[in-house]
């Protein structure tokens, strides 16, 4: 090969290049990805109940968009999910994955019968008639104004859930509940079935108390109350409570039916013990049961960290413009959550949710609000910094009359704080509710 024709190769080689990259970057191939040209619904004898645009809005992705084959399953899964949360429980979808490397996703669906619910039952059930487990599951054969509900199998597995719970708090522990749906030869309606062993009904025996340092491990257990008074013991370790005032705090009773709910509530009542008094960081939770062997019974123990005891030291307002430090700290005031006092973190706990922020928000009309606890240099105290985002302060006035001289006279006035001229509403509903500008 000559010298000439080499550099007539690399000429050639040159040229070609940039076409020939050009096409693998318009394609995606070779890299999985591809730019997306379109995206069609195929639906099976021309069955179909939702238009695309509807269908478009629910994939997570648009024409134009880079998209590869894991993608367009990710969409796939989507539709078939809407689709089964609508009563379509023989919902097929497919992925014309022959297709996707020319930039288009295609979707076969074959819709199948939209299922009704015929008929709710339960069978083995005693101690518990049918209206009581009606009224803890979703799965009903009406709805609003009578019109007949989808059926969902998503529904009836939380509802598997709801009625082990309900029997859970009722003393059976190890009932078993399981369900049986039987559809129609048309497969357009559906009887569902719930079959429960009730079994064994347990009482409680033991009543203790586990106390755990920050890693979970035990620095003291007691019993609080007994079935045998002699059981019954004292608190040795530190103690911002005694044992009195553990006990005036849980309701359930030793001799006793277990009851789930009361065991729920008396982890509430001891955690607000321990919170309006400065224990910010105290947690109380309710164990597995202990099954005693051979007999009926069981021992129910809440585990509790207490942390430690904090009063309030500085507090610093932030985020607020037109609402004044004043008009809060008086919110704060009135709930004595000031410098000095126990940190009341049930009224305010580190989470955020609390009923003093909702407090604030209700009455300062703001957006949202959150009280934070913050380390302080002192070692028993907690600085709070309380957040305000403030909320639209919108309002309008509507007057109208009637003149002798001018005829029917009216007046609007209107009045929006914080205006932002930029973001336009879409629609009415979001210019009459806020949500514009």
């Amino acid at each position: 090969m000559t010298k000439s024709h080499l550099c007539i190769l690399i000429l050639i080689s040159l040229l070609r290049g940039p076409q020939a990259y050009s096409q693998v970057s318009e394609t995606g191939a070779g890299t999985g990805r591809y730019t997306l040209k379109s995206i069609d619904f195929d639906f099976a004898n021309d069955k179909r109940t939702y238009k695309d645009k509807r269908l478009l809005g629910i994939l997570g992705f648009k024409k134009g968009d880079d998209i590869d084959s894991v993608l367009a399953e990710f969409g796939r899964d989507r539709v078939e999910e809407y689709y089964r949360k609508k009563g379509f429980a023989f919902i097929q979808v497919a992925l014309d994955e022959g297709k996707l490397a020319a930039g288009k996703v295609v979707y076969q669906i074959d819709e199948g019968p939209k299922v009704k619910i015929r008929k709710v039952s339960f069978n083995g059930n005693e101690a518990l008639k049918d209206g009581q487990l009606k009224k803890v599951i979703k799965t009903t054969k009406k709805k609003w104004f009578l019109w007949p509900k989808p059926y969902t199998k998503e529904i009836v597995t939380e509802d598997l859930g709801a009625l082990k719970n309900i029997y859970w708090d009722r003393g059976f522990l190890d009932s078993n509940i399981t369900v049986k749906t039987k559809f129609t030869d048309h497969r357009s309606k559906v009887n569902i079935t719930f079959t429960i062993e009730e079994r064994t009904l347990y009482i409680v025996e033991k009543i203790l108390l586990k106390f755990i340092d920050a890693e979970g491990k035990t620095i003291e257990e007691i019993v609080l109350k007994s079935a045998n008074p002699e059981v019954d013991q004292k608190r040795t370790a530190r103690k911002p409570f005694d044992e009195k005032q553990l006990l005036a705090q849980v309701k359930l009773e030793p001799g006793q039916i277990y009851n789930g709910r009361e065991a729920k509530a008396d982890v509430k009542r001891l955690l607000r013990l321990y919170r309006e008094q400065g224990f910010v960081d105290a947690k109380v939770e309710l164990a597995s049961p202990e099954f005693i062997p051979d007999v009926a019974a069981i021992n129910v123990e809440y585990t509790i960290f207490e942390g430690g005891r904090f009063r309030i030291g500085w507090i610093d307002i932030t985020g607020n413009k037109e609402t004044q430090d004043k008009v809060i700290r008086r919110i704060l005031d009135e709930q004595d959550f000031q410098p000095g006092r126990w940190y009341n973190a049930d009224i305010a706990p580190k989470e955020t949710g609390g009923k003093l922020e909702k407090n604030i928000q209700n009455m300062t009309m703001a957006e949202a609000v959150s009280i934070t606890p913050l380390d302080s240099d002192e070692p028993e105290q907690k600085n709070v910094e309380v957040h305000i985002k403030e909320g639209k302060t919108r309002w309008g006035l509507l007057g109208a009359g009637i003149s002798l001289e001018r005829g029917l006279i009216g007046q609007l006035e209107f009045s929006d704080e914080n205006f932002d001229i930029h973001d336009t509403p879409e629609s009415f509903k979001e210019f009459i509710t806020g949500k514009a500008f």
